[in-house]
């Protein structure tokens, strides 16, 4: 094992959608847990510097990339979406025991324009395009720099799927999948927030004498005058007893109020019914409510995130 200086370089996404464009400048230089970055502005690109412990160069690139798309994700619950660029500009080297005589610059391929992937929208051009992509500044990155130090601190993994989810829905071009992988996200948060669904009959009938019980009784019944056969019995009774106790949309409001997320019920019911229709339908919804849904999703996953992840709350929730 040896100590690795690992240099991992990362850059902005062009994200557009309904014909404007975005893309987020960070700071010259910041920190963010134990990582530091210096953004280039005229390459549009930034360096993080970490130290690995690793066995070889290549396991010590992994392990450094992992924890930039911690720093990364982060980011994305704010809004802001940056990928990693993979090259000859993601480095590893063994940390010399001491300093060197002069520093060496590290090698730079001359790439030209770099293209930049859209997050849930068109692909676009670092050239003239990005003139038209309005910059939108980050003036601080404490809640980057505080969810990346507490980050094996949280209290659920659900929590650290949800961000991990919420990150790679903002580099996503195509708007349905990433709106599918928010979604996916958003059951996790509400999950950790309104607690795991309880079956309704088990709630009911607490002993598992009296459920097999009901569900003799319950065949007896669907038995008579041979409506259904054996096999689609036990099918509907089986889904009988998987019906949990709370709605799923009952489940999702309690969990939005729980962090103080406004949503009204006809919101949360678009959002679901747009989620099905692109998952189990394999069609595309209408189109005002499919805006609505891949904007809400959006919505709801970063203000969650934002309330679960903020230093206040970490210690207080669940």
């Amino acid at each position: 094992m040896a100590i690795y200086e690992v240099t991992v370089p990362f850059e902005p996404l062009i994200a557009t959608s309904m014909g404007s464009a975005q893309w987020s400048r960070p700071p010259d230089s910041f920190t963010v847990g134990e990582i530091t970055c210096q953004y280039d502005a005229a390459r549009m690109t930034c360096s993080a510097k970490l130290e690995i412990e690793a066995g070889n160069p290549t396991e010590a690139k992994e392990k450094a990339v992992g924890e930039v798309r911690r720093a990364l994700a982060a980011f994305a619950v704010e809004g802001h979406a940056f990928r990693v660029v993979y090259g000859s500009e993601l480095q590893a080297r063994v940390k010399p025991t001491e300093p060197p005589a002069a520093a060496e610059p590290d090698s730079v391929d001359a790439e030209g324009e770099r293209v930049l992937v859209a997050s849930a929208g068109d692909y676009v051009m670092l050239g003239a395009e990005v003139a038209f992509a309005l910059e939108k500044v980050i003036g601080s990155v404490d809640f980057a720099h505080r969810v990346v130090s507490r980050f094996e601190a949280l209290p659920d993994d659900r929590l650290r799927r949800a961000l991990e989810l919420n990150y790679i829905a903002a580099v996503t071009p195509e708007e349905w999948a990433a709106f599918l992988v928010r979604y996916v996200a958003l059951e996790l948060i509400v999950e950790y927030l309104a607690g795991s669904a309880i079956p309704l009959v088990k709630a009911r009938l607490q002993s598992p004498s009296k459920r097999r019980d009901l569900r003799r009784r319950l065949r007896k019944t669907l038995s008579q005058d041979s409506i259904f056969t054996g096999r689609e019995i036990d099918r509907l009774i089986d889904i009988l007893f998987k019906v949990d106790q709370r709605s799923r949309h009952e489940c999702f409001v309690d969990a939005f109020q729980r962090v103080g997320i406004a949503a009204e019920d006809r919101e949360i019911r678009i959002v679901t019914d747009v989620r099905n229709a692109i998952a189990h339908q394999g069609r595309t919804p209408e189109t005002k409510d499919e805006g609505l849904a891949f904007e809400r999703a959006r919505k709801w996953v970063q203000a969650a995130l934002t309330k679960l992840l903020s230093e206040d709350t970490l210690s207080t929730t669940q």
